[in-house]
């Protein structure tokens, strides 16, 4: 990879910033002060610095972010504030590669993906592979006596159906619900069908992997190597 390339994919600046750094003799690979944009860079085996720090390579970044109420899942919104907007302290570069994995209400909280591997999101978000999302509920109201069979066979209404999901009853204000869709306001619909007015909204899992329970509200993390192929399974 040449080094100019490299040092723009650890974001440390634009292309023209990065010319003007290498020629300031503040890059070196392996100890060695280099000054030619060009230069071939192992990025598996070389020891790249800048300023004597070292910078790590990585074609992909993986975060799991507990979404906040009044939050969009966008990368832009002119009239709301956007989860991105929790990404304040990661360069500004880096957060303009980077993209939500499908979406949650402005109003619902929990767990979103965010990276820039398009593989995985459209893996996650591709309506055939028919991944299930969990989500916490609570509601007000009584869901009829046969919610778990009528989840479970497909709720259908006049104008849209969706597919089998899984209900598990808390108490008679909550439960989880598991889809393996994402229709505009589902799981609010389909409580309303069984009953219940949708009071509260928490993802928390996707696929094979849960939320984090030490994650705060509002806050994010890397995701481990070892929850990416979780999530990829």
């Amino acid at each position: 990879m040449r080094l100019d390339k490299y040092l723009t994919s650890c974001f440390i600046g634009t292309r023209s910033e990065v010319k003007k750094i290498i020629k300031s003799k503040k890059i070196t690979v392996n100890n060695k002060i280099i000054l030619q944009e060009g230069f071939n860079v192992d990025e598996l085996n070389d020891i790249v610095k800048y300023d004597n720090k070292v910078l790590i390579y990585q074609k992909y970044y993986y975060y799991v972010l507990n979404k906040p109420s009044n939050y969009v899942t966008s990368t832009d919104d002119p009239l709301n504030k956007t989860i991105m907007e929790l990404f304040n302290d990661l360069p500004t570069l880096l957060i303009k590669e980077l993209f939500p994995v499908g979406r949650l209400d402005k109003d619902t909280e929990g767990m979103i993906i965010v990276t820039n591997d398009g593989s995985l999101s459209h893996y996650l978000t591709s309506p055939n592979q028919k991944i299930e999302k969990t989500y916490y509920v609570e509601y007000d109201g009584i869901l009829v006596s046969n919610a778990i069979e009528l989840a479970s066979n497909g709720i259908k209404t006049q104008n849209e159906s969706f597919l089998p999901a899984t209900l598990s009853i808390i108490n008679e204000h909550s439960c989880y619900l598991t889809i393996k869709e994402g229709k505009y306001h589902q799981v609010k619909k389909m409580i309303h069908e069984m009953g219940g007015i949708l009071t509260y909204l928490k993802r928390i899992k996707i696929n094979n992997l849960e939320l984090p329970l030490d994650l705060e509200i509002g806050k994010y993390r890397h995701l481990t190597n070892e929850e990416i192929e979780i999530l990829k399974k």
